[in-house]
């Protein structure tokens, strides 16, 4: 069926507003993207199956929404930053890596992190919606931002190579995402906390309750100097062998080095805290080692970089930024999004917040509860 048969059997429809979906859904997908000068009426005639007039109303529309500027003298260009949302509704993607899905338990942090978002974007003026993407993300969802009318993006996990970067920039989709590395591009707001101090102010703080030796479990995979700083404390502080203290594992939803934990827990002597980066991980330890038998000493202490239990359980102590520090990073990240969509300058294209220490229960020697 021709464009012409189509506009024929939509009579509910005017001739201009279909002229109008066909324009914007041609930016929608990339073929004219922000800056782009739009053919001339009589080629935009062919395309869109309708007249001159009808086409010349529909772009004078679109330029009423934000989407095109009309330059006399000059043409029609695609605006650089096209408003294709309501003017009511700003619609907000949270975005998370698929990994937070996998195994049996999902990551608390996905709850955690759209309480912060809506804390922040509770106004009707926006919507919060969360979106699961995998690698690489301009294939998985990009159409999908386009066609749900995405105004900004909170990345809350996961890496970003340099084509997804891209899509956004071109696209003026905003983004702001939670990583402890920066992406330098001119568009991207990159939020991190201060891991290194986060770091250095757990082990000072379990050193001044007696611990002397202090392991750490971490992350294998997407390590951006972490192994390298607790090797650096290690000696600062006379921990230990570093090789012997770090054991890296696989990822946020299981561990596949078991036999790497397993020879941990078998030093002698043991440490008597180990740090991990976050207490979703204290539990895959804890129930993974119960289930394959690795004795785990009841008097151990262990502690997290990260809070991703706000309430926590039977976890001793947690370095945190808040008490609630996922939904508070949400929170910021969300923050940052609607001042860059709205237009107002950030200084920095990087936002590093700082660490503040949250004691959850006792971890010293002399003290410890069991887990």
């Amino acid at each position: 069926m021709g464009k012409t048969e189509t506009l024929r059997h939509s009579p509910s429809k005017f001739h201009y507003q279909h002229a109008m979906d066909v324009v914007e859904e041609s930016i929608r997908n990339g073929q004219y993207r922000s800056g782009d000068r739009l053919p001339s009426l009589r080629e935009l005639s062919k395309e869109v199956g309708t007249g001159f007039r009808t086409v010349h109303r529909a772009l004078k529309g679109l330029a009423e929404k934000g989407i095109l500027e009309i330059r006399h003298g000059s043409g029609t260009f695609v605006s650089d930053c096209p408003n294709f949302h309501d003017k009511k509704t700003i619609r907000i993607g949270l975005l998370y890596g698929i990994s937070a899905l996998e195994g049996d338990t999902p990551h608390p942090g996905v709850g955690a992190f759209m309480i912060g978002a809506n804390q922040r974007c509770k106004s009707p003026d926006y919507l919060v919606q969360p979106i699961f993407y995998d690698f690489p993300l301009v294939e998985t969802v990009g159409p999908t931002l386009l066609r749900e009318g995405i105004s900004g993006c909170a990345i809350m996990g996961g890496q970003l190579e340099e084509p997804d970067f891209a899509f956004l920039r071109d696209h003026r989709i905003h983004a702001v995402r939670y990583s402890p590395q920066p992406h330098h591009d001119g568009w991207t707001v990159t939020l991190s906390n201060d891991e290194h101090p986060a770091m250095t102010l757990l082990v000072e703080h379990l050193r001044s309750l007696g611990h002397q030796r202090i392991g750490f479990i971490d992350y294998a995979i997407g390590d951006h100097g972490a192994h390298r700083h607790f090797c650096q404390l290690a000696y600062d502080h006379q921990l230990g062998d570093p090789n012997e203290l770090l054991v890296p594992v696989t990822s946020t939803s299981h561990i596949t080095h078991w036999e790497d934990v397993e020879k941990f827990f078998s030093i002698q002597p043991l440490p008597t805290a180990v740090m991990v980066w976050d207490e979703f991980l204290i539990d895959i330890i804890l129930n993974g080692c119960h289930r394959r038998g690795i004795h785990v000493p009841g008097d151990l202490s262990l502690v997290s970089v990260y809070d991703a239990r706000p309430l926590g359980h039977r976890i001793p102590v947690t370095s945190t930024l808040t008490d609630a520090s996922l939904s508070r990073t949400a929170y910021m990240a969300c923050d940052l999004l609607v001042r860059h969509i709205s237009g107002q300058p950030i200084q920095q294209d990087f936002v590093k917040f700082p660490p503040r220490l949250t004691a959850k229960a006792s971890s010293g020697l002399a003290g410890v509860k069991n887990l």
